[in-house]
This record gives C-alpha cells, structure tokens and sequence, in this order.
C-alpha cells in the first residue's frame, strides 16, 4: 500500500511537471488571435506602405496610404488570417492608371508582424509588415 501512494504521488509530480512546462512563459505569446487595430508600415518590394486596421470584432475598415494616395480597404479576420479588399485607383490619372480590384492577404504571426501577398495587375506580391511604435 505504502508504495501504491508513493508510485501515484510521483505520477502526479510529473503530469504536474509536464503541464507546467507546455504553459508559454511569463511574457510568452501564445498564438491565439489578437486585434490588428492599429498603424502598419509595410515593406513591399523596398518600398514602405502605410496601413490603418480598425478591427470591429473581425470585421475589418482600413487605409492604404501609398505614394500620397489613400486607399479605402474593407475585409474579415478569422483568427490570425485576414483579406482586405478594394477596387483602388493603380497609378494616377495622367499616367494613365486603371480601376482593378485589390485583394490584400496575410496573417497576423504571434510577433505582432504581418505577412501576406497582394495581388496586383502585375501578379502577386509578397510584403511583411511591423506595427508602428509609438515614440
């Protein structure tokens, strides 16, 4: 009997040590979904865009500020993987610029970076993004 108490006491030390250890440390990210309320810089192809996100609860307002333009983008997120879309202005007008439909993809990584790809007339483009530190 002693060593039944024993052999159980010790069982449960160890699913107590391996249930600590699957806990993400203090300060740790958990990969759970977060808010992408907030300003963007994204990199793409060299150049810096601007993104503003107001998350309402997964459904998504934003702008897309490039080369003096603003751009109004409407879109869903679904844990960490979101889609911003809008039919934008590419160019200006005397350079002869076209209305196609934007389509913005990424993800929200447990860093608080982005990720994604938009898709342009020109094809694909990959772009990576850092939330804007405030000073």
């Amino acid at each position: 009997m002693g060593y039944a108490r024993w052999a159980g006491a010790v069982g449960l030390v160890i699913m107590l040590a391996v249930a600590a250890s699957a806990q993400p440390a203090a300060g740790e990210l958990k990969d759970e979904p977060r808010s992408l309320t907030g300003t963007w810089v994204i990199l793409l192809e060299g150049h810096q865009v601007g993104l503003e996100v107001e998350d309402k609860s997964g459904t998504l307002e934003a702008t897309l500020f490039n080369m003096g333009q603003r751009v109004p983008l409407d879109g869903e997120v679904t844990d960490n993987a979101f889609t911003l879309t809008s039919d934008a202005q590419v160019g200006t007008s005397h350079s002869g610029g076209e209305m196609v439909k934007m389509k913005l993809t990424g993800t929200h990584k447990a860093d608080d970076t982005l990720e994604g790809s938009i898709d342009l007339p020109h094809g694909p483009m990959q772009w990576t993004a850092e939330r804007l530190k405030k000073p």
